[in-house]
C-alpha cells in the first residue's frame, strides 16, 4: 500500500492536477483509516487471545480438581467395599459362633 502511495505521489508531482491530488489525498486518508482500524482489531484480537488463555488455565485447573475428587471418591468406595466385606465376614463369624454355642 505504501509503495502505491509513493508511486502516485511521484506521478502527481510530474503531472499535477487538482483532481489527482484530491484523489491521492482521499486515498491516503483511506489507507490511514484502514491502518487505524486494523491496529484496533489486532489489539482486540490480542485481548481475546489472552482471555482465551486465562480461561484455558481455569478450565485445566477445574479438570485437575475433578480428577482429584474422582480419585478420592474411588478410594473411598474401595474402602467402603472392604469394610462391607469385613462386616459381612464378622457377622458370618458371629452367626457361626452363636450356632456353635447353642
Amino acid at each position: 500500500m505504501e509503495k502505491q502511495v509513493i508511486i502516485r505521489l511521484n506521478e502527481a508531482k510530474l503531472d499535477y492536477s487538482p483532481e489527482k491530488m484530491k484523489a491521492l489525498k482521499d486515498f491516503e486518508q483511506f489507507v490511514a483509516d484502514l491502518n487505524e482500524k486494523k491496529s484496533k482489531l489486532l489489539q482486540e484480537l490480542n485481548a481475546y487471545e489472552k482471555l482465551i488463555e486465562e480461561r484455558k488455565e481455569v478450565y485445566y485447573g477445574l479438570i485437575e480438581r475433578q480428577d482429584a475428587l474422582m480419585e478420592k471418591s474411588y478410594h473411598i468406595n474401595e474402602q467402603n467395599k472392604k469394610l462391607d466385606l469385613r462386616e459381612a465376614f464378622v457377622i458370618d463369624l458371629e452367626a457361626k459362633w452363636r450356632n456353635k454355642q447353642i
